[in-house]
Parts: C-alpha cells; sequence; structure tokens
C-alpha cells in the first residue's frame, strides 16, 4: 500500500470526478469496466467495444457522461484488460472463498513521494481505498465493478508511514471523513 506499480494485477482507470465515483459505488452501483481502442496511446480517445457494446470517451465531459452512464474507462486496450479483469476475478474469488477476506480494492487518488531527498525512485501510494468485487454475469458479459458491504477508508499504512518518516500529521483521517454517501473524497483530498 506504500509502492503501486502497473502490473498484471492492476487496471489503470481514467475517471472525471473521484467523489462522484466513490458516492455511486456507495449507493450499491455497478460500473462496467470498458477498454481503450487498440493500438491507441495514453492520451487516447477511449473506446469500449465488447459484444456491440460501445462507448466513445475523450473529452472531461465526455468522461462525465460515461461516469453517468455507470461505464469506467480502463487506459489498456481490450486484449489487456479482458486478460487482467479475468486474472484479477479468479485471484479475488478465490483469496475470498479461502481465507474470507476481501483483498480487492478500488484506488482513489495517489501520493506520489520519493523515500529520501537524494532518492530517485518516485513511489506511489493509494489514498483512499474502496473495497469492490469484479463479475460478470456470463463469458459473453462486461466485467462489473461494485462496492462490497465494507466502508471505504484511506490508507492507514501511508498515514503513519508520513507521520513517522516525514514528521506529517494526518492523524485527522484515521477515522475516514464521510458525507451522505460514504467517504468525502473531496475533504479527504483536500488534507
Amino acid at each position: 500500500l506504500l509502492n503501486y506499480r502497473d502490473t498484471k494485477g492492476t487496471i489503470p482507470l481514467v475517471c472525471p470526478d473521484l467523489g462522484k465515483l466513490e458516492d455511486a459505488l456507495f449507493e450499491k452501483g455497478s460500473f462496467s469496466v470498458l477498454p481503450r481502442a487498440s493500438g491507441q496511446g495514453e492520451k487516447s480517445q477511449f473506446l469500449g467495444k465488447f459484444n456491440n457494446q460501445s462507448v466513445g470517451i475523450g473529452s472531461s465531459d465526455e468522461l462525465q457522461t460515461t461516469l453517468k452512464k455507470k461505464q469506467l474507462a480502463a487506459n489498456l486496450p481490450p486484449g489487456d484488460l479482458y486478460k487482467r479483469l479475468t486474472e484479477i476475478s479468479r485471484t479475488w474469488r478465490t483469496s475470498v472463498e479461502e481465507t474470507g477476506a476481501n483483498n480487492l480494492f478500488l484506488s482513489l487518488g495517489f501520493l506520489h513521494f520519493y523515500e529520501s531527498e537524494s532518492s530517485d525512485r518516485l513511489r506511489m501510494a493509494p489514498l483512499i481505498l474502496v473495497p469492490i468485487e469484479i463479475t460478470r454475469a456470463s463469458v459473453s458479459s462486461l466485467f462489473k465493478v461494485r462496492q462490497i458491504d465494507e466502508e471505504t477508508r484511506v490508507n492507514t499504512t501511508l498515514i503513519e508511514k508520513l507521520r513517522s518518516d516525514f514528521d506529517i500529521d494526518l492523524s485527522e483521517l484515521m477515522d475516514t471523513p464521510t458525507d451522505h454517501a460514504g467517504a468525502d473524497v473531496q475533504r479527504i483530498l483536500e488534507i
């Protein structure tokens, strides 16, 4: 929880409003995960195509519309996204069956930092963790993300690291600030 890396066990998403996303997940909304068009770079338009379901995403307004339609844009081409979602879903399901504990989170916001002034290795740590599940109705349907019956929380490991290594006191976040629909994302990000 202190050193995020983009691996086959992660899905990078593009979201214009983290607060609205968290609120919708808290209210038991589920979101389809859509890929970007094959062969397009990071700054490309997104195009989700899966069994005749598609959405084009480019500008901030289009991303807002997509969020309203309960769709998330993944910054991965279709083949990579499908493989990652399949593997993450299987691993999550097995973990829950074997241990009874959820270990799958949607991270909202990241803190970029260096361990020291002399370090040249940039680290990324998630700020807010939303406990989720990834499911799909059938092999031919889109994967859906939804929050499980656990509360969204801040990354307490990061808070402790900032306190012990950098003398930054964010103890007010140890009890996650809330609003009318779960965590108060805007307030957390402002602190």
